[in-house]
């Protein structure tokens, strides 16, 4: 299955189990626990769009990136949003404990994406990073490296 076709599987599991939470399980569970199958549900949709912005934009990702971000992704929907969701089925509250495992999968994927594709060089003028813009600076003006502060220093670093 292609990634756009799995994205997009993805977000319309997530609409119809928010319909789901909100129509068939509003008179049988409380409404902590509804308010938790919501947060599911919207964190599902919001990862299923991410990961449709990877297929769609998969010339920005390095090889690495585009092997490992994608499952990496959908193991943290999994994780993240399908533990919340067996949470509220089965009223078991220690399902919460492996939570946060996917959402740090999650933001994994969110904080690596950016930073792997400025390393690459895959920059369009929508995406110049800090370390371009000092690079410009420092060929239009003309400043030698002598000039160049710790500040530019650290910046080019990241």
């Amino acid at each position: 299955m292609s990634l756009i076709k799995a994205a997009a599987a993805s977000g319309a599991l997530a609409i119809a189990l928010g319909a789901f939470g909100a129509h068939g399980l509003k008179s049988k569970v409380d409404p902590a626990m509804l308010k938790t199958w919501e947060t599911a549900s919207h964190y599902h949709l919001a990862h299923s769009a991410a990961l449709l912005a990877m297929a769609t934009n998969s010339s920005a990702l390095t090889k690495r990136a585009a092997k490992v971000a994608p499952p990496l992704m959908v193991a943290g929907i999994c994780l993240f949003s399908g533990s919340l969701y067996l949470m509220v089925l089965t009223n078991k509250k220690a399902l919460g404990a492996i939570t946060p495992i996917g959402g740090l999968m999650q933001s994994g994927v969110g904080l690596r994406w950016p930073c792997d594709e400025a390393r690459s060089g895959h920059v369009t003028q929508r995406h110049v990073t800090q370390r371009h813009v000092i690079q410009r600076h420092v060929t239009q003006r003309h400043v030698t490296q002598r000039h160049v502060t710790q500040r530019h220093v650290l910046a080019l670093a990241l």
